[in-house]
């Protein structure tokens, strides 16, 4: 109750083509880099765009199964052409 609690409904192409993590639909994020909550963010995505840089690693606490699983995340800087 006290945690992100954000449930993954959805896996971005790049981003399994880039093997940038290893979630999977249905898992449930509470914690980046140890931290389960923050004054403005309410969601984990929120929390990494708006405390983390493009590139930057962080590790997310997960739940799978009943399971609580700590996993790598990196996350990657888009390039744009003119």
């Amino acid at each position: 109750a006290d945690s992100f609690a954000s449930r993954v409904s959805h896996i971005d192409s790049m981003a399994e083509m880039l093997k940038s993590h290893g979630l999977k639909n249905g898992d449930i994020i509470v914690g980046v880099d140890g931290k389960k909550t923050d004054p403005i963010a309410d969601t984990a995505e929120l929390y990494i765009k708006l405390r983390k840089t493009a590139g930057d690693s962080v590790t997310l606490d997960v739940l799978r199964d009943g399971q609580k699983l700590s996993m790598p995340l990196r996350t990657f800087r888009m390039s744009f052409r003119k």
